[in-house]
């Protein structure tokens, strides 16, 4: 519960306004509402040091509500957010008209944030390109950026609020079939992630190499298809009939060992032919 202002879960609670049911050292049990207002400051809530989380509580979404979560990041994989949004919309029944519009934002504050003033302003709205613009222009300025503010990239954030708007703008009236102009359309489009594709190569032994020489001859090791398929244990079983190389060095030329156990051999430097 760290509540990182750049988490990807966080924006996407906040929009849907998840009830977190908490319980105390007293045994005290209350339920909060991950909305506006939640988080008190940097990695603050207001969930007291004496209690602990014991559930999320989802609401029931309906037939006219429509959710969004777009995240920005330099990566594609496995990366943090410059700025995410989640985008909670419910339209009155069997209409375009807006009857409830929640945006949290991540990446443009201390705190993940909302944007009631934008989202009262599209309260009763149609969904359609002049809301495009209502909204933009109240985000402009509902969320602004101090030009010291953590993270940099001032300029770019404070844009990227607006266009993942309109992305999110795109795949609901995609999903609404609502007219979209044809060079808009690929907005609405998220990557395809291809399946990972990879390519070993060997090079070749010499005819004169000794089969002892393990140079150019690749060996899979103990634990190479646990890492490679994710169920690796990370400890080791050393078998009584292995051995292993481990470098010596000293810091005093004088110096000397008086025993080693389990010693083998002893393997200098101009022995492995460098």
């Amino acid at each position: 519960m760290h509540g990182s202002p750049i988490s990807d879960l966080v924006p996407i609670l906040t929009a849907a306004r998840v009830e977190l049911e908490t319980v105390s050292v007293a045994g005290d049990r209350r339920t909060l509402c991950m909305g506006p207002g939640f988080f008190t400051s940097y990695r603050r809530n207001l969930i007291r040091s004496d209690e602990i989380l014991v559930s999320l509580i989802l609401p029931w979404t309906c037939e006219e509500q429509h959710f969004v979560a777009l995240k920005q990041a330099r990566r594609r994989d496995d990366d943090i957010a410059i700025v995410n949004i989640a985008v909670n919309v419910i339209f009155e029944h069997q209409s375009h008209k807006i009857k409830y519009l929640d945006l949290a934002f991540g990446g443009m504050a201390p705190t993940v944030v909302t944007a009631p003033i934008s989202s009262e302003r599209a309260r009763g709205k149609e969904w359609d390109s002049d809301l495009v613009e209502i909204v933009s222009d109240a985000l402009a300025n509902e969320l602004p950026l101090d030009p010291g503010a953590p993270g940099g990239m001032i300029l770019y954030r404070r844009s990227l609020t607006l266009s993942l708007f309109f992305k999110a703008f795109l795949a609901i009236s995609r999903d609404l079939k609502r007219d979209i102009a044809p060079d808009e359309i690929s907005g609405a489009d998220n990557f395809c992630t291809l399946p990972p594709k990879s390519t070993q190569t060997f090079e070749k032994i010499p005819d004169k190499q000794e089969p002892w020489n393990p140079i150019r001859r690749p060996h899979v090791h103990a634990s190479a298809f646990k890492q490679a398929t994710g169920g690796l244990c990370f400890w080791t079983v050393f078998y009584q009939s292995s051995e292993f190389f481990f470098h010596i060095s000293k810091r005093n030329r004088s110096a000397y060992l008086d025993s080693l156990s389990c010693f083998c051999d002893f393997v200098k430097l101009w022995n492995l032919g460098c």
